[in-house]
């Protein structure tokens, strides 16, 4: 256990044809930003952030914009932002949807190559945190650097910023670490004892345990892997802790129990991401495996 407007001016410059539409984005985006994600905007540039808006025809149309902020990649940022405001969108014309208008700062304008600014766009959150790293070192850049290799895939990144720090004993990245590989279903020895470090270094820290249950449950130790997530959901009931509960007691043929915790992760979470998977969970009850976020 997942900025700033800029660059404006050149879009307007690119797209004269767009006037009307740029102005009443720019005018939006001075708007106060709802809580939708309950997380405040820090301004660091170190999170992946995207405007929806309800369009018909390339022009946008009265309704309530969709902003997410905080996701860990570019595509988690869009998806959130579209299913923000497609949720506020009032009965009407099926001509009407909801589309992303702003990326990190940039303008998206009909026409763009939405898969390539998506790249573009991480790759620059990617270039601004090894740039900060490079200066200072600090161990939260790490941490927030190797969670964005391995959520975009890039896994040899990610654990190779942490497997130095893991085995000179840091905790947080002994915790990351394990989880990553628990997650890749490999290396799994060496992740419990990271795991089982962690825990022991901070027993109350309910992400240590919920990392510790999900190796143990690799491994096939499903009595171990229930106390310890069991533990995770009694120290916190975090949606992410109380959801691979819930998987662990689907898994283990318990399916009343399970859903039980997957409403509670719902309940108790602001990410819509999440809430739509848990709830497709819910309708089918179909789980093979956990999922890592």
């Amino acid at each position: 256990m997942g900025y700033g407007l800029r660059h404006m001016g050149n879009r307007i410059l690119c797209r004269p044809w767009l006037v009307l539409a740029v102005t009443t984005l720019t005018l939006l985006a001075a708007w106060p930003v709802p809580a939708q994600d309950a997380v405040k905007n820090t301004g660091q540039g170190q999170d992946f952030r995207a405007v929806a808006r309800p369009m018909r025809g390339g022009l946008i149309v009265p309704g309530e914009p969709g902003y997410a902020w905080n996701y860990d990649t570019a595509g988690e940022a869009t998806r959130a932002a579209v299913a923000y405001c497609a949720q506020q969108l009032a009965p009407g014309p099926l001509t009407v949807r909801c589309e992303v208008t702003e990326l990190g700062g940039l303008l998206v304008a009909p026409g763009d190559r939405l898969p390539e600014m998506l790249r573009a766009y991480e790759e620059r959150v990617l270039q601004d945190l090894r740039l900060a790293l490079a200066s200072s070192n600090r161990r939260d850049l790490i941490t927030r650097l190797s969670t964005i290799y391995q959520k975009i895939g890039r896994y040899e990144e990610s654990e190779a910023l942490l497997a130095g720090l893991a085995r000179d004993g840091e905790i947080l990245a002994r915790n990351a670490l394990a989880y990553h590989w628990a997650e890749l279903n490999k290396n799994l020895d060496t992740a419990l004892e990271y795991a089982r470090s962690a825990v022991a270094a901070d027993p109350k820290f309910f992400s240590f345990h919920d990392t510790l249950g999900l190796v143990q449950a690799r491994l096939g130790r499903l009595d171990e892997a229930e106390t310890s997530l069991k533990a995770a959901v009694l120290l916190e009931p975090h949606p992410i802790a109380l959801d691979h509960y819930g998987d662990l007691l689907w898994m283990r043929g318990k399916p009343d129990a399970a859903r039980e915790q997957w409403l509670r992760a719902i309940s108790s979470s602001k990410n819509i991401l999440f809430i739509q998977r848990v709830e497709r969970k819910l309708n089918t009850g179909k789980t093979k495996d956990f999922v890592f976020e």
